[in-house]
């Protein structure tokens, strides 16, 4: 159920093309308040309300109003427990944004380039394509997202085990990162399929 409430929400959000940040948000909400709010089973109204409260915090603009959906006095009392629930904490970093933050630093500080073939050069990580290789890492981290101990670890920590890339390169990125909690994540996230 829980796997399955979290892929719910990342579909969810997908199918009316909401950003990133909704997307994890959404889910990192629904994780820190599974068994405060007891839930124990598959309810499309509190899935909208999930991310009803997502787009809120995100300060994100939707054209889909899913109160028209679902059933809206059930959608309401779900989105005003999730308020209640969270004590109004909602400074929830997106591990999607930290992601790309994280390509950008690689290139910025010349530890990816992009090339055709193998350079000898072991301190840069060469990729073909650096759409291709973001693409990737996206996809590591819509599995990451859903392991059940998500919360134990810190958003950089989450980002770079979705970069895939060599643990040469993960200190060097961002400093005071645990390459336990990366290995572990990298680990957690292979049995998710």
């Amino acid at each position: 159920m829980d796997i399955a409430f979290q892929r719910s929400l990342l579909i969810t959000t997908r199918k009316y093309n909401l950003p990133v940040s909704v997307q994890s948000t959404s889910i990192i909400l629904y994780k820190m308040l599974k068994k405060k709010m007891n839930i124990v089973y598959h309810d499309m109204d509190l899935i909208y309300a999930f991310i009803i409260v997502s787009i809120k915090i995100e300060s994100s603009y939707n054209t889909h109003n899913f109160l028209e959906i679902g059933n809206y006095d059930r959608i309401l009392e779900y989105e005003k427990s999730i308020i209640r629930e969270t004590n109004f904490h909602f400074n929830i970093p997106s591990p999607y944004l930290r992601l790309l933050g994280m390509v950008l630093v690689m290139q910025q500080k010349g530890l990816l380039e992009m090339c055709m073939q193998d350079e000898n050069n072991p301190n840069v990580y060469y990729v073909g394509d650096v759409e291709a290789f973001y693409a990737e890492s996206m996809k590591n981290l819509d599995r990451i997202i859903l392991l059940p101990t998500y919360l134990r670890y810190h958003v950089n920590e989450i980002a770079i085990a979705a970069l895939n890339i060599p643990e040469m390169f993960w200190g060097r990125i961002v400093e005071n990162v645990r390459k336990e909690n990366i290995r572990d994540i990298i680990e957690e996230s292979k049995k998710i399929q």
